[in-house]
């Protein structure tokens, strides 16, 4: 009887034969060398993180308290950062400010899109800028591409994909030509059938090679399946005898994420991007919840979650030997207005902040933190961007990458010196 495991090896080795004319998962043969190339976790965090109070600007504390005086901190509680006076912590940023005195946390302040962006405060149209870095929605987009997308069109191919989205975006890993793989977890990766005789197995080969005529789609999803089938195997397999060497925080789906990130990174398959999501930033009220009782509020906890997970991947790839080569990066689609809300929250805002977290990071706080003077604010109280999120990404593809950053970002943008 041929086993699901057997089928799948023998397809990896005879390869697939795609005519669409696109280079789908960018998956080489199994025989393919391991790459120890750099990797980029981008951790999205969707609904608009609020940068105010992730980053608190203790240099404009009593401006700060007067905006938001239900969601401000108290200075002690603040996380104060090795030789930083001007900006500390949210309170559970733990394990981030561990890093950050370890050296391996930039601070990207002001981070956002240019005003003339066609999507200011939408989160549709927000996700789509960062992630595509179309700010326009120009017509020379469509089909939409990612940056990260962009980069592994001619990235080199691995043993499997090279870019995952694993919940962080499908679209920022999109490319022009490269399409990526989408996976919820490495144990569901893989076809979900019984095969009870050699006859049944041999029946679903054939149907998996002849081409659907029923539509332009079903074709693509009969030629998306046969490309995947092999690399769920290659993936599981290699995965298969991972075990983390970090306490990750229990019950936490990003957590889980992330260690599963840290199995694919180190079972050294090619990949080079990998994307993960913690959502619930859209924290139009309640933001404080739980403070009065003396634990951290909704807002917080998030924060905590990202900071405690984060520290815990870090501490696995060091484990692993593996960090040197890992950059984690974070985004939000906006960040939150100066001031609070009559419901104890904050609406959609402008300018947010950023981290880069790894080996590769040189430490340290970089552009300016926004004004929140009364006449610097800007679109009807919002502080203003002071690092266009592509300064970002142009940075990380020129200094991490090695590429040229125009055809990923759009054009020239400043560079940072966190790379």
């Amino acid at each position: 009887m041929m086993k699901r495991r057997e089928f799948l090896k023998q397809a990896a080795i005879a390869g697939v034969t795609l005519g669409v004319g696109r280079k789908m998962f960018g998956a080489g043969s199994p025989a393919a060398p391991a790459s120890g190339e750099s990797v980029i976790v981008l951790v999205n965090l969707y609904g608009g993180n609020d940068g105010i109070n992730t980053v608190i600007p203790l240099d404009q504390y009593d401006r700060y308290r007067t905006l938001r005086p239900v969601l401000s901190y108290k200075q002690e509680d603040v996380l104060s950062l090795a030789g930083v006076s001007e900006v500390g912590l949210n309170p559970g940023l733990t394990a981030i400010r561990d890093l950050y005195n370890q050296g391996r946390v930039a601070i990207i302040n002001g981070v956002g899109v240019p005003q003339e962006a066609s999507g200011l405060f939408d989160h549709a149209a927000g996700q789509y800028e960062f992630q595509s870095c179309d700010i326009v929605r120009s017509a020379t987009s469509a089909p939409p591409s990612g940056w990260l997308g962009r980069y592994l069109d001619s990235a080199p191919a691995g043993l499997v994909s090279s870019g995952i989205d694993m919940g962080g975006g499908r679209l920022v890993v999109t490319g022009t030509t490269f399409t990526p793989v989408t996976i919820t977890t490495i144990d569901q990766f893989q076809l979900n059938l019984s095969f009870d005789s050699d006859a049944r197995m041999i029946a679903y080969r054939g149907i998996a090679d002849i081409p659907s005529t029923a539509s332009d789609a079903a074709e693509r999803n009969r030629q998306l399946r046969q490309e995947a089938l092999p690399q769920s195997d290659i993936i599981i397999e290699r995965t298969e005898n991972y075990q983390p060497l970090a306490q990750y925080p229990e019950d936490s789906w990003f957590g889980y994420q992330l260690q599963q990130c840290a199995s694919l990174i180190n079972a050294d398959l090619g990949i080079r991007v990998l994307t993960v999501g913690s959502s619930g930033y859209d924290t139009h009220s309640g933001q404080d919840s739980a403070v009065d009782n003396g634990s951290l509020g909704y807002h917080d906890s998030l924060l905590q979650d990202v900071s405690d997970s984060i520290g815990a991947f870090y501490a696995d790839l060091a484990a692993h030997g593996v960090s040197n080569r890992v950059l984690i990066l974070t985004i939000s689609e906006f960040g939150r207005r100066a001031y609070e809300n009559n419901d104890h929250g904050t609406d959609h805002g402008f300018s947010s902040v950023a981290f880069a977290i790894g080996d590769p990071v040189k430490g340290g706080v970089y552009g300016d933190y926004p004004s929140l003077s009364r006449d610097d604010l800007v679109l009807d109280g919002n502080t203003d961007v002071t690092t266009d999120f592509r300064s970002l990404y142009a940075t990380v593809a020129t200094r991490y990458l090695d590429a040229d950053p125009v055809p990923l970002v759009g054009g020239s943008f400043p560079q940072l010196d966190f790379l």
